[in-house]
């Protein structure tokens, strides 16, 4: 089965278990593990069973994460913190909406846990069958900011939809002071990069649209900063630079240092990286 066979299949059949475990295969092939690991363990939240597929899945346990940059491992690992505090226990029902690779996946293995990711199975938030209530805990990471303005409270809409308990998103917001299109525009005209351009085109969320919506909507809502756009920035740029020169080794000793430091130390609350935002539904 080809790549686009085996996305097509999910797409016609998104909570099938078959599909997930079949793309899953594919990607193994092309060398993709951390994204086969989170098509297993997708597989298994969705109901499916048997020894080969549960081998598929533990074997994944074994991918290491430490060759992420400093920005990546921070925002994982402050995710995955903040998930297991608002579930109260480990093995909570997870939909990851818009989770890239899936990473998230090998840092919460007692999880039920779901991938959402046009780039990886092919699926989106606003095209699943879910039923309403269907899993304990729903988070998108660093994904509202690509919506659209005139599609955000729809798309925050369908997340409380599939959650009984809690919705955390965690994005960046523009703040007062922070020149964000200019940082913006730097990675645009230097790195070409997509993610940057699509900040720009759709323009960064303000953090009261949520908390706003929330409070119309009747629901609980918490925010709380994350991270500080100077180091997040500059780490961007060592990383780059250092691929340039030929000097990864010391690029990736400065982010293990980082790694080193509690996330509170490397949070400024007046120029975040990115807020948590937590709705708690009650569930």
């Amino acid at each position: 089965m080809s790549r686009s066979q085996a996305l097509a299949a999910v797409s016609a059949a998104p909570l099938e278990p078959a599909s997930h475990e079949k793309l899953g295969d594919v990607l193994v092939a092309c060398g993709q593990a951390v994204a086969a690991h989170a098509c297993y363990r997708t597989a298994l939240a969705l109901g499916g069973d048997g020894n080969d597929l549960r081998a598929k899945a533990d074997a994944g346990r074994e991918i290491s994460l430490a060759g992420l940059d400093h920005n990546r491992t921070f925002r994982f690992r402050c995710l995955r913190d903040e998930l297991l505090a608002c579930a109260g226990r480990s093995d909570f029902s997870l939909l990851d909406i818009g989770g890239g690779d899936g990473s998230l996946s090998l840092m919460l293995p007692d999880t039920a846990y779901q991938l959402v990711e046009p780039g990886t199975n092919g699926l989106s938030a606003e095209d699943l069958p879910h039923s309403p209530d269907s899993v304990d805990v729903v988070c998108a990471c660093h994904v509202f900011e690509h919506i659209p303005p005139d599609a955000r409270e729809d798309f925050l809409e369908g997340l409380v939809g599939l959650a009984r308990g809690h919705v955390l998103l965690l994005n960046p917001f523009a703040a007062a002071g922070g020149h964000h299109q200019e940082r913006l525009r730097i990675a645009v005209d230097i790195l070409d990069a997509g993610w940057a351009k699509e900040h720009l085109a759709c323009g960064l969320p303000q953090l009261d649209e949520v908390t706003d919506w929330a409070r119309r909507r009747g629901l609980a809502c918490r925010t709380w900063p994350n991270g500080a756009v100077g180091t997040a920035f500059l780490v961007t740029w060592v990383n780059h630079y250092a691929r340039l020169a030929g000097r990864a080794v010391e690029a990736e000793r400065i982010n293990r240092y980082l790694d080193s430091l509690p996330p509170d130390l490397l949070t400024a609350p007046a120029l975040p990286a990115a807020w948590f935002v937590h709705l708690d539904l009650g569930g």
